[in-house]
């Protein structure tokens, strides 16, 4: 109990930002208070239900147990844990005390082991777990005592509203994990006297092994901090925020791809850290392969802004420890690692489910963040990781009906947390900005600007304000030329088109919706060569990452002999996570934020072009026109929504200026504007589906995040037993989603490892070989059949930390495999080729 409060007055000096400890303070909770609450959180494991688990060691007071007796008290402690033992005694303490509010207190102890005390166990303790009145005056005197050695704090002055209690119970569980490690407070009969000494030691010693502490980024303004180019508009407008504004808020910044809104949203996360609004920042990405892209770009800013000899930075998702970049900064042994003296540090601790989140800065998705939002286990944990930092959201645009109310829900928390929040993207509605500026502020600018790009920014309950930027570069038009087709599923279209452009000189890229039409392509362009390249998310890791590397190394940003007549393919990955320049763009009907999105990847830079090619061109395939409303793939449709694939249609009509028609077209095609189309029926018709699906997609979410903040907030509500805080993605693929932390609606999906004749698999006997493994496995969304049936096999190492939760494909010397009759092939091209058996 005092490693464990010991932890916590290192945490308050080191960890916690001058927010955080003022914000504490004004509930009555200063440094002394919040240990004496730490160590008091174990005050139920005096009680006869849990000493019985080890009777060897039970040193016999109050009163010794009877062998007799034993599996009755064990039983009575299982169904009434030691937890709900701390709740009671602090119910009973805290009420003798004059004037107390022991309640939130008491669940503040009673929660954490992850889930807050029902309204069940809070009735009555059972009298057997907790013992009789020799007990409960034994758990008086050792309260009495922890408080004692912590300077003596009057708890009973504590006023603790539902959501400190929420963010001081994540604390404590924090606390407690660090506190309860043996391998920095290792069993020791040094005497109680001395012991504290020792104990306050340990506690520092943990958290330099840990290489936690609160950021300390260097002072400096934009161009201190990015030294050798010229701000960008929107980064003067952040920077000159920046120096304004000197409270928490969100600031919401909408401007075209590689305006630098990143390098934007650093600056202000630092500046507000530097001012002790926070004590770091979690950067969080729609994809696994956003955030891998992310992750070298946030350590390389951090070494050149950071005071400190090492800060703790943390990919966060599933699959962070295949990144070459993270893996090559991962410390196995708690003990502090600098490689080549450089600022940023991984640390393995913090890779261990549900601590991730926790790292002073997180680089992951945005899933790590929307389970705060859900109720499941260690929810306040969760609350209590974002609760101190700056919170950045990348591509806020991205995501569905379903995963934006979860957002909404979290925003309100933030903001009645008052934790600093912001929110990028290129294609933001209107309507959409002012939802997310009313759920963490509770209000929008009235005055915000309808321009683009632009900057708003909203306090909670306080001010607000807007501004339009100038664009990054000068207004470039953007030529969309419409190619329909006889047959919206025939992908024929797109190959004429982009074998004819790459023999010209043109580089194409080739974005489709589904990755069968991504494969169809790029099987009929194999005659390219390695002039062909494909990514899409039906790829082993390792195949995956090596095409995106070799296409950054051709297309990015920093590549000066770019080559010619290449030509490459791939589905919505190529939207959103790599930094590419191309000269022509060929692509399925998508909505209109992704089309832009896309058009993002083609003349991004200035360069020269080849000859046809000097003014950038979109030409948007992918459906039927004719008679009739146009025909869209079955594809696209389960991707997307037809009525707003069918607005988007309407209003690409012409050329368009970006990014001086970017506000207009996103509004017209998600507002509530009448579009004149031939076709007004089917429209309408696809407008009914459209609204029922957003409002199950809204209710689906509803039912499952937490409560508002408030006054009125339920405690027990926060916290369900039942569910457990992983999200489908990272757990047995057999389980029902209805106990997972479901941060996503879809289909089901698995971790497939594919082993083929020639490259046998390691014996994953260490980290190394089972790492290996992965390498070689991928996210399996669909066919759903082969998903299904993959998922019913057993796993092929059920006990192995990393891969229990995997299947396994075998494929023969052919390259082949069968899986329920499902023919699974794997391309040194196309990734994994998946066709009923006997299909052609």
């Amino acid at each position: 109990m005092l490693d464990v409060a010991h932890v916590a007055g290192a945490m308050w000096d080191r960890v916690l930002s001058e927010r955080m400890r003022t914000w504490l303070a004004d509930a009555a909770l200063d440094r002394e208070a919040f240990m004496a609450l730490a160590g008091l959180h174990d005050i139920g494991k005096a009680s006869p239900g849990f000493q019985a688990k080890r009777p060897d060691l039970f040193g016999g007071y109050p009163e010794l147990l009877e062998p007799r007796s034993l599996e009755v008290l064990l039983r009575a402690g299982r169904k009434t844990p030691h937890s709900i033992v701390s709740y009671h005694t602090a119910r009973a303490i805290l009420d003798d005390a004059s004037g107390a509010a022991p309640e939130p207190l008491a669940l503040v102890l009673g929660g954490h082991h992850g889930v807050f005390p029902p309204p069940s166990a809070k009735v009555r303790c059972d009298p057997i777990a907790a013992g009789d009145d020799r007990w409960s005056a034994a758990r008086a005197e050792l309260w009495r005592w922890i408080v004692s050695q912590l300077g003596g704090p009057d708890l009973a002055a504590t006023r603790l509203n539902p959501e400190v209690a929420v963010v001081l119970t994540g604390l404590i569980i924090t606390c407690d994990w660090i506190g309860s490690n043996i391998d920095w407070f290792p069993y020791d009969d040094t005497p109680l006297d001395t012991y504290a000494e020792l104990s306050r030691t340990r506690a520092q010693t943990a958290l330099d092994d840990l290489t936690w502490w609160r950021w300390l980024p260097k002072p400096g303004r934009f161009v201190e901090r990015f030294p050798g180019f010229e701000p960008r508009p929107a980064q003067d407008a952040i920077d000159e925020l920046a120096e304004e504004l000197d409270e928490p808020a969100l600031v919401i910044v909408e401007a075209e791809t590689g305006s630098g809104k990143t390098e934007a949203a650093w600056h202000l996360a630092a500046r507000w850290v530097e001012r002790g609004l926070a004590s770091g920042f979690y950067m969080a990405l729609p994809t696994r392969a956003t955030a891998n892209a992310m992750y070298a770009r946030v350590r390389a800013f951090l070494e050149r802004v950071t005071e400190s000899e090492g800060i703790t930075a943390q990919l966060l998702h599933g699959w962070a420890s295949l990144d070459a970049e993270f893996r090559r900064r991962l410390s196995i042994r708690p003990t502090p690692i600098y490689d080549d003296a450089a600022a940023v540090v991984a640390r393995r601790w913090f890779t261990y489910r549900r601590r991730g989140l926790l790292a002073p800065i997180g680089i992951g998705t945005v899933d790590q963040i929307l389970m705060a939002a859900l109720r499941t286990r260690f929810t306040p944990l969760r609350i209590s990781a974002v609760a101190d930092k700056v919170v950045v959201v990348d591509e806020v645009h991205a995501y569905d009906t379903y995963m934006s109310t979860i957002l909404d829900r979290l925003l309100a928390w933030l903001g009645h947390l008052r934790v600093p929040v912001i929110l990028l993207s290129a294609t933001l509605p209107c309507r959409r900005r002012a939802e997310l500026l009313a759920a963490y502020a509770g209000n929008s600018p009235e005055d915000a600007a309808s321009g683009y790009p632009a900057v708003t920014w909203a306090a909670p309950r306080g001010r607000s304000g807007t501004r339009t930027v100038a664009a990054a570069s000068p207004g470039r038009s953007v030529r969309f030329r419409l190619a329909p087709v006889d047959d919206p599923d025939d992908v024929r279209r797109h190959v004429e088109q982009a074998a004819s452009m790459s023999e010209t000189g043109a580089n194409v890229l080739v974005v489709v919706n589904t990755v069968t039409r991504a494969q169809q392509i790029g099987s009929a362009l194999r005659c390219l060569g390695d002039r062909l390249h494909v990514v899409h998310a039906r790829m082993p890791f390792e195949q995956r990452d090596a095409a995106e590397r070799e296409i950054m190394e051709r297309f990015g940003p920093d590549t000066n002999d770019r080559p010619a007549g290449h030509v490459v393919v791939g589905t919505q990955v190529l939207e959103q996570s790599l930094d590419i320049d191309l000269d022509v763009l060929i692509t399925d009907l998508a909505p209109i934020d992704a089309i832009l999105q896309r058009a993002g990847r083609v003349h991004r830079h200035r360069r020269s072009r080849p000859a046809g090619f000097e003014e950038p061109v979109v030409v948007v395939a992918g459906f039927r026109s004719g008679d009739g409303p146009p025909g869209l793939p079955e594809g696209s449709t389960y991707v997307y929504s037809p009525w707003v694939l069918l607005r988007t249609l309407a209003v690409l009509n012409g050329p368009v200026e970006i990014p001086q028609d970017v506000r207009r077209l996103i509004d017209a095609v998600y507002g509530d504007d009448d579009l004149s189309v031939p076709w007004p029926r089917a429209l309408e018709m696809a407008e009914a589906d459209h609204v029922a699906e957003l409002d199950r997609l809204a209710q689906a979410a509803r039912l499952r995040f937490v409560p508002a903040p408030g006054e009125a907030l339920s405690l027990e509500r926060v916290t369900d037993p039942a569910i457990d805080d992983i999200t489908p993605d990272e757990g047995d693929p057999t389980v029902d989603e209805r106990i997972l932390a479901v941060t996503r609606l879809g289909g089901p999906s698995v971790d497939v490892v594919i082993a083929t004749a020639d490259r046998p698999l390691p014996d994953p006997l260490d980290t190394a070989a089972a790492e290996t493994i992965l390498r070689r496995s991928l996210r399996l969304s669909s066919p759903v059949g082969l998903v299904r049936a993959l998922a019913a096999q057993p796993p092929p190492w059920p006990d192995h930390p990393l891969l229990a939760y995997t299947r396994r494909i075998d494929l023969d010397e052919h390259g082949r495999g069968v899986v329920s009759g499902w023919t699974v092939t794997l391309d040194p091209l196309l990734g994994l080729v998946v066709e009923r058996e006997g299909k052609r």
